[in-house]
C-alpha cells in the first residue's frame, strides 16, 4: 500500500513539474460555474454557521472569556443588564 502512494506521489510531482502550458479557452459558461461554486460555499458556510449556532455562540464566549453571551431556550425571555438595573 505505500508503495501505491509513494509512485503516486511522484507521478503527481513529475506531472507538475513537466507540464507544458495548453492555452485553454475559458469560455463565459466557466465564470459562471465558478460564480455559482462561490454562491453555494456561503450558503453552506452560513447554513452550518446556523445549524452549529449556540456552540459558536459558546466558544466565542470563552475564546473572550465574558459570561455576557448566554444560551437562550427557545421561548424564553433573555433580560439584558440594561433592562434588569432600570428601575419601574
Amino acid at each position: 500500500m505505500r508503495a501505491t502512494v509513494r509512485h503516486t506521489l511522484w507521478l503527481s510531482f513529475a506531472c507538475v513539474v513537466f507540464a507544458t502550458p495548453s492555452y485553454a479557452y475559458l469560455d463565459p459558461g466557466t465564470g459562471s460555474i465558478l460564480l455559482q461554486s462561490l454562491l453555494a460555499s456561503i450558503a453552506v458556510a452560513m447554513g452550518v454557521l446556523r445549524f452549529h449556532w449556540h456552540s459558536f455562540k459558546a466558544f466565542l464566549a470563552n475564546i473572550m472569556g465574558s459570561s455576557a453571551i448566554k444560551r437562550e431556550e427557545p421561548g424564553e425571555v433573555v433580560e439584558t443588564e440594561s433592562e434588569s438595573q432600570s428601575g419601574p
